[in-house]
């Protein structure tokens, strides 16, 4: 699946504006905490289906972004828990698409 995100970053750490009881709204909850801590709103994101973990559901994008006409990709692992609520992610995999320097 594909996701271009647009919409403004969340900028504090609540996620009480989501229904995380669905998966729309764990989607957008992790998509603003991603955006967040990326501090853009703008990012393609591709993910693979949630997961069920315990009391948990996880999601795994790939996000892409692009700045100054050079381009960032990340992995992304989105961890949703139902028993405190929290949206927490978690960074892997950086790589910059363009030649370094010497």
């Amino acid at each position: 699946m594909n996701f271009n995100n647009t919409s403004s970053a969340s900028e504090n750490n609540e996620v009480t504006s989501y229904n995380l009881d669905n998966d729309a709204g764990r989607l957008l909850a992790c998509t603003d905490k991603v955006g967040f801590y990326l501090n853009t709103n703008t990012f393609n994101a591709e993910w693979d289906e949630e997961s069920e973990a315990w009391a948990s559901f996880v999601l795994n994008w790939h996000v892409t972004r692009e700045e100054n006409w050079d381009i960032a990709e990340d992995d992304v692992q989105c961890i949703i828990d139902m028993v405190d609520w929290s949206v927490n992610v978690e960074f892997s995999n950086h790589m910059f698409n363009w030649e370094l320097q010497e």
